[in-house]
């Protein structure tokens, strides 16, 4: 917490002057204020000031020598004017200024204005207290409430005025305005201060009431790192203020297009969603969105896809009753192909599909009477991966409905042969059979996924319980060539199927595709949360149900088993999540859900 050495109080004394500021009480806080001439000796530190202050809200105020007068009807107001309490300017440690330039190199002073209302800046007036240094121009700013924590984020307009400018006010005991060349347009709160100068001997500080005058506070200030704290805050001094902050508006806001958008660099494919800000009570509205589907609209806050790649324009006409206001936003969207590059490793398979079988000894690419543990591909690869799931196409299962293990090994850097198991995943042997009659692939998804940087090795841990059978498709003898399947005998020991001492001594490879990423980037949602999907097969339409984290977009992706990218579409975490692959082939593809840092897989499967 900042420490707050002395305060600068306002002794409050009944004259006709105005009020009278005694400069100096030393506190931590406030605490009780003596007041009456026999007793400011005990706080006084040499230096008094009689502050004529003409702020009567039935009277005129002076502003720089222009004449101004407080608004008294609907359509102008000075917001927060008249000052609430008692005039104060805190010092801090070594005497900086709480509300201004001090130690700790505070960037910037604001107060927060929490309205419904929009509203249209035209200029603000400013009390301050202090000021000294050379003659910087000095930034008096709007900020909306965008920040972490709705702290104020984007400056919305500016203007400047010139410290000399405010060393005259401050000497003429007057308060400064400051007009903006182009009105300020807000709908909701904002944040109205000023940028403090940064060159040394240059020094501004504004007058705020006391601790409590404002409950709860609304004085906030930019640190040097950046990053705006409440002064309320126990990280900075702890006070309940309000500074001499008066933002002019008008409350009649002439038809003003403006709008935003969920995100305007999606990936080809990606539905957005426009958000309408403009001000004026529009009544209808007109979008034109260039290579969007749709192209037009006239709802007021449209979703709209981009399936191609390019740099689009945006046009919005505003209406209310004949008046109509246009904004066109030129090159707003820009739309890039996926930065997710996935395949589906030796999909489809080579050649033609086989089924080996000897009458004495069973499946060459399954269960057999050598009591074979395990059937695999080898995959060569050279890159960074991320397998997220394996697909494989079986071709015959009898049995009970044992678990059945799907893994991943690595290749041993002395054998070659399969080494250490990576990860794997089980799936009841009933499912295998389901999808046998279905003639469809099984998909089992690796949560969480499995980063890889050399070869490897996927397959399937046969059953080996009595009467239990599995038996994966491979292609014919030549078509993989050199052959990439291995086993695991009963002794533990692998061996490829193309050895002519110890195996088959055929060239093959095995119906088992797993599905790679070039980049994840994201942790595995945890696994207690499910996601369902129904119906699912279905003819193309699945509706998706999950629970997701308020606030950030859900993306969807489907990828085909070709790794090519069929569908993708943003929504909301409360939205109805609604996929559509009608007029897609027949078969199998994965849903990616993505939001936030969290990612999840699943299969879909079209009639």
């Amino acid at each position: 917490m900042k420490t707050l050495l002395t305060a600068f109080c306002s002794l409050v004394l009944i004259l006709n002057t105005g009020i009278n500021i005694v400069i100096g009480q030393p506190a931590s806080r406030l605490g009780k204020v003596k007041t009456g001439n026999t007793e400011q000796s005990e706080y006084v530190t040499g230096k008094m000031v009689t502050e004529s202050i003409k702020e009567n809200p039935n009277r005129n105020f002076i502003v720089s020598g222009l004449s101004v007068r407080k608004p008294v009807g609907k359509s102008i107001d000075t917001l927060h004017y008249p000052l609430t309490g008692t005039y104060s300017l805190y010092v801090s440690a070594q005497n900086g200024y709480v509300t201004g330039n001090n130690e700790y190199g505070d960037r910037a002073k604001a107060d927060l204005f929490q309205t419904s209302q929009d509203y249209l800046i035209t200029g603000m007036l400013i009390k301050f207290a202090y000021a000294v240094g050379g003659n910087p121009d000095i930034q008096v700013a709007i900020w909306d409430n965008g920040g972490s924590n709705n702290s104020p984020g984007i400056i919305k307009g500016s203007a400047t005025v010139s410290l000399n400018t405010i060393k005259n006010d401050v000497a003429n005991q007057q308060m400064t305005y400051i007009e903006f060349g182009e009105p300020v347009v807000v709908m909701g709160p904002f944040y109205a201060g000023v940028v403090l100068p940064a060159t040394t001997g240059d020094t501004l500080a504004i007058w705020s009431n006391t601790d409590g005058d404002t409950d709860p506070g609304i004085a906030w200030e930019m640190w040097e790192s950046g990053d705006w704290i409440p002064m309320s805050s126990n990280q900075s001094w702890g006070l309940n203020l309000g500074q001499a902050i008066f933002p002019i508006v008008n409350t009649e806001t002439p038809l003003y297009a403006e709008f935003s958008v969920s995100d305007a660099t999606p990936q080809a494919g990606q539905t957005i969603t426009f958000q309408d800000l403009s001000s004026g009570n529009p009544t209808s509205w007109s979008w034109i969105f260039e290579s969007g589907e749709p192209a037009t609209s006239a709802l007021q806050n449209p979703q709209v896809t981009y399936p191609d790649t390019g740099i689009f324009d945006v046009t919005l006409i505003v209406g209310a009753d004949t008046i109509f206001d246009t904004l066109v936003k030129q090159e707003y969207i820009q739309v890039s192909e996926s930065g997710i590059e996935i395949d589906t490793l030796n999909y489809p398979l080579a050649g033609t599909y086989a089924v080996y079988w000897l009458p004495e000894t069973g499946y060459i690419s399954g269960n057999n009477v050598f009591g074979d543990l395990a059937k695999a591909n080898f995959f060569a690869n050279g890159q960074n991966l991320f397998i997220t799931g394996l697909l494989c196409e079986f071709a015959y299962a009898t049995g009970g409905n044992p678990d059945i293990e799907i893994a991943v090994w690595n290749q041993s850097i002395t054998s070659g042969t399969p080494g250490s198991k990576i990860a794997s995943k089980t799936i009841p042997m009933d499912a295998i059979k389901n999808d046998i009659q279905s003639e469809a692939m099984t998909y089992i998804p690796l949560n969480p996924p499995v980063n890889i940087t050399s070869s490897f090795f996927a397959g399937v841990i046969l059953p080996t319980a009595t009467g239990d059978t599995l038996v994966v498709w491979s292609n014919m003898d030549g078509d993989t060539d050199p052959g990439i399947a291995w086993e695991m005998w009963d002794t533990g020991q692998w061996y490829s199927f193309s050895e002519t001492t110890n195996s088959w001594g055929i060239n093959v490879a095995l119906a088992i595709f797993p599905i790679v990423q070039n980049t994840l980037g994201v942790q595995e949602w945890d696994g207690s949360l499910s996601t369902s999907i129904f119906p699912n097969p279905s003819d193309g339409i699945f509706r998706i149900k999950r629970e997701f984290q308020a606030g950030s977009q859900v993306i969807a992706h489907v990828i085909a088993t070709d790794g090519s990218l069929v569908y993708q579409r943003s929504f909301m975490p409360e939205q109805k999540i609604i996929i559509d692959l009608s007029g897609k082939k027949s078969g199998i593809y994965i849903l990616r859900l993505d939001q936030a840092d969290k990612v999840s897989f699943q299969k879909l499967i079209v009639k």
